[in-house]
């Protein structure tokens, strides 16, 4: 059979069919590589985008692992503590409250903790001793010790929270006094009211490999100079 213009069945058949391949390739995208029929596949471009998604977070948090934070101390304690030489020597009490954001199942544990103060020109390093539940009555400071201070568990998305008493660290390194570290509480209550400011750094590590640290400003006020001639102090730290 013919058709106008001399147009067989069959030639006409094979127009349609090219015409409708030329536009079933406008009606595709193409994705990552892949090409995508706009009519039928859009809910599995959906399901596969937000597969690749989900394994992407998955991975993510994966090599994230724990995630251990130390929270801004809101003070620092000041206080001398007699050694077997007779001497009172300072040492630094704070409340070390650590919080791990990791996924579930991602948890650490804190293996190591310090206190650097600096005054005026002297930097001077404590390391964790003992575990605490200081208070005070009137003029008194007690310490009371709760036991050694010892690696402690953070568990993802969680909390830990302990009062930490520091001690002078005995000097190792060669050349240097043993016990350049040590200060006696008298001779720091004179230094600290020749200064403006005193800056406690606190720094932890995690057995996970987590380095972190923070920082605590006391200003050298009216009231400071009041309050250390009863031989321990708990100043705020400045915001």
């Amino acid at each position: 059979m013919t058709f106008m213009r001399g147009t067989t069945m069959a030639e006409r058949w094979l127009r349609n069919e090219r015409l409708r391949e030329r536009l079933s390739r406008k009606s595709s995208d193409r994705f990552c590589g892949l090409e995508i029929d706009r009519k039928t596949n859009v809910i599995s471009l959906v399901a596969f985008v937000l597969s690749a998604a989900s394994v992407a977070g998955q991975i993510y948090f994966f090599l994230q692992g724990p995630v251990v934070a130390l929270q801004p101390p809101e003070q620092i304690v000041f206080f001398g503590d007699r050694a077997v030489d007779g001497k009172t020597y300072l040492k630094l009490a704070a409340r070390m409250a650590y919080v791990n954001t990791g996924q579930p199942g991602f948890n650490d544990a804190i293996k190591r903790e310090q206190a650097d103060l600096r005054i005026g020109s002297r930097t001077l390093t404590f390391y964790w001793k003992k575990y605490l539940a200081s208070d005070a009555d009137g003029t008194i400071f007690r310490a009371n010790p709760k036991g050694d201070a010892l690696p402690v568990a953070v568990n993802a998305g969680g909390v830990e929270a302990h009062e930490t008493a520091f001690s002078p660290l005995p000097a190792t390194a060669v050349g240097k006094d043993y016990g350049a570290n040590f200060i006696e509480f008298s001779k720091f209550q004179q230094l600290a009211l020749e200064e403006k400011q005193l800056i406690v750094t606190l720094t932890y590590e995690t057995f996970g490999g987590t380095k972190g640290k923070a920082a605590c400003k006391v200003i050298i006020d009216q009231a400071f100079q009041v309050y250390i001639a009863n031989g321990w102090i708990a100043p705020l730290c400045a915001v």
